[in-house]
């Protein structure tokens, strides 16, 4: 009997405690629940953290975009503006050139062609060349009419013969 009565006890106690067991092991699923939950928050707190950064991040991104867009745009614009240009200059201003090049070089022809021309002109005197009719470089000579009324006086400078002057003989009266 007391071996059923200290089985019973123990019994009673176990009983007893069972609950106590039930109520300790429900603390401690309680407390990994609780763990596991703080776990999750912490995490959909980081992940609402990074999820807030990266809907800036889009944001900023969002700004550039449209900034670059813009660009792009005003660079395709003036890009059409520099093909209309450049177009333009092969159309008009090419031919336009070549046409101003032809008249310079025609002008630059007629000019050096009257600058040979002029040249005896314009060196005149630079060289001391001989007259065929006078004589020697820078002799003055006399010619007399045939009826010797007039006598004229001519200089040879540079091969040509300057004329000096015409006297007029006259016997005194």
């Amino acid at each position: 009997m007391i071996k059923t009565a200290f089985t019973m006890a123990l019994t009673g106690v176990g009983l007893a405690l069972a609950p106590m067991g039930a109520f300790a092991q429900a603390q401690q699923v309680d407390r990994k629940v609780e763990i596991e939950i703080r776990r999750l928050d912490q995490r959909l707190s980081r992940l609402s953290d990074e999820n807030e950064r990266l809907m800036k991040d889009v944001r900023a991104l969002q700004r550039e975009n449209a900034d670059l867009l813009k660009k792009n745009t005003l660079l395709e614009k003036k890009a059409n503006e520099a093909f209309d240009d450049v177009t333009r200059m092969k159309n008009t201003d090419m031919a336009n050139l070549v046409a101003a090049d032809k008249q310079i070089i025609e002008r630059l022809d007629r000019i050096q062609g009257h600058v040979d021309k002029e040249t005896a002109t314009w060196n005149w005197g630079s060289q001391t060349r001989d007259c065929k009719e006078i004589g020697t470089h820078q002799q003055i000579q006399s010619v007399r009419s045939a009826d010797s009324r007039f006598t004229l006086r001519y200089l040879c400078f540079d091969g040509r013969a300057i004329h000096l002057g015409t006297e007029l003989n006259q016997p005194p009266q």
